[in-house]
């Protein structure tokens, strides 16, 4: 769960780089570092990615 509550928010989704048909980079250097799962969460969109981060804080205060 701390993991999910590592992904960074943007106002927006953050820019990416077409490095070849159907094959995207994200621009930022630090995003690319990031877990997959951490990248799946980026490409759900910055709505989605606030609402699993919402819920995980609420998982990580009730297993506390």
């Amino acid at each position: 769960m701390e993991k999910l509550r590592q992904v960074p928010l943007y106002e927006s989704n953050p820019p990416m780089n077409k490095v070849a048909d159907g094959l995207f980079t994200w621009k930022y250097p630090e995003l690319e570092a990031l877990s997959p799962a951490q990248k799946t969460l980026l490409r759900m969109g910055q709505q989605n990615l606030r609402k699993v981060r919402e819920k995980a804080e609420q998982l990580i205060v009730e297993i506390q």
